[in-house]
């Protein structure tokens, strides 16, 4: 099994709550943003779900590769946040898939693992690119990492 973190709000706010909050996430930050949350742990979707739809994405679920798959071949996403190890098709077969498939999709994916210290997971990580976070992950370095990853493939403007 999988060990992750969560980070609650304590409810209400204080004047040190608003200081404090993060200038470039506010509650709407992924507003319009579609995202794909690709894993077989219903707990992880479940956590994922909440906090980006909290931040105001659209998220659509898949609880397994092949079922990931077919929604990418129907839908076009912002992010596609695949867990890499799931019983059907791993998350680096699903990249592979598309990949070969929809090429600029390649550019979309952000894993979430707790493994990388097998010498097949770095390499795949090497060779791609492929931005990652690692389980257990904080609330705010999901959110980051998202982010960064929306903003790494919005077109330049001059």
């Amino acid at each position: 099994g999988s060990t992750f973190t969560i980070e609650l709000p304590i409810q209400g706010s204080t004047e040190a709550e608003r200081i404090g909050q993060e200038p470039g996430m506010d509650s709407q930050s992924l507003r319009g943003k579609s995202v794909l949350v690709v894993d077989d742990e219903i707990h992880i979707t479940k956590l994922i779900f909440d906090v980006l739809s909290r931040h105001g994405a659209r998220i659509d679920l898949a609880h397994s590769g092949t079922d990931a798959l077919d929604q990418i071949k129907k839908k076009s996403y912002d992010v596609i946040l695949c867990d890499q190890h799931m019983p059907d098709l791993t998350g680096q077969m699903l990249y592979q898939l598309v990949e070969a498939s929809n090429p600029e999709c390649q550019q979309r994916f952000l894993f979430v693992t707790g493994d990388v210290v097998h010498a097949q997971t770095k390499q795949f990580f090497i060779q791609t690119g492929v931005q990652y976070v690692r389980k257990p992950f904080r609330i705010q370095d999901l959110l980051d990492s998202v982010q960064s990853l929306i903003s790494r493939n919005q077109p330049q403007s001059f």
